[in-house]
């Protein structure tokens, strides 16, 4: 009888022990380039779309939301483990609750729809709730062996994504996004912006609901400098 409740003892503080080995909540800190207000200390655009029936502005997802993201994990042996969806604060907080994931370590990788995907660094998860910030140095963005800094100093001490990377239609074809900032890029850009386009468009790199010359001005340097991301697993 003793050896029994020894054993039933046994199991239930194991399966207890088991049951907490799970991160669920993660805490991202990063900004996006394009969405940047410059000498404002930390915070970014409230994305905006337009109403054409009542010729108005609005906002996409709300005054405190920049923009909606995707967030892959990976483990440190390049297996896929899962995707979510998120939206990212103005300030650069973003609030990831996932279904659970093995205490370990991983890589996250942060997509939008007109910005490189960014990586993190192996991050250990080892408590319920995670806490990364992008934003701090470039080095929290994940870099290969010689390859050029993964994000732009948007203000002092500030690091942020590199923008112009667009998924958009161009003559019937589906341009996708693949980790690299060209000329594709500029030809799903260059309608949008001779037409003066209105609306949620990944060619509005600064959010404002409209593809003007501001957004020409943003997106002509990352074309010129040919930036690219940096994957510690994949490749589109």
């Amino acid at each position: 009888m003793k050896k029994l409740l020894f054993f039933v003892l046994l199991m239930t503080i194991t399966a207890v022990k088991v049951k907490a080995q799970y991160t669920t909540l993660i805490h991202f800190k990063l900004y996006l380039e394009g969405l940047y207000i410059p000498n404002s200390n930390g915070y970014m655009q409230a994305t905006l779309d337009y109403d054409f029936i009542n010729q108005a502005y609005f906002y996409k997802w709300g005054p405190n939301i920049a923009d909606s993201i995707n967030i892959e994990i990976w483990d440190t042996s390049c297996n896929y483990i899962a995707s979510y969806y998120a939206k990212l604060n103005t300030n650069g907080n973003c609030y990831v609750s996932i279904n659970g994931i093995p205490y370990g370590n991983y890589y996250f990788g942060i997509i939008t729809r007109n910005h490189l995907v960014t990586y993190s660094q192996i991050v250990p998860c080892s408590t319920a709730t995670v806490n990364y910030n992008f934003s701090t140095a470039v080095t929290q963005a994940y870099k290969w062996s010689g390859g050029e800094d993964p994000q732009v100093e948007v203000e002092s001490g500030i690091w942020a994504f590199y923008l112009g990377d667009i998924f958009g239609v161009v003559g019937g074809t589906n341009i996708y996004q693949d980790g690299l900032v060209d000329f594709d890029d500029y030809n799903v850009f260059e309608p949008d912006f001779l037409n003066n386009a209105l609306g949620y468009l990944p060619s509005d790199f600064d959010g404002n609901g409209q593809v003007n010359i501001n957004d020409s001005l943003l997106i002509a340097p990352r074309i010129n400098a040919g930036n690219y991301a940096q994957y510690p697993c994949s490749y589109p």
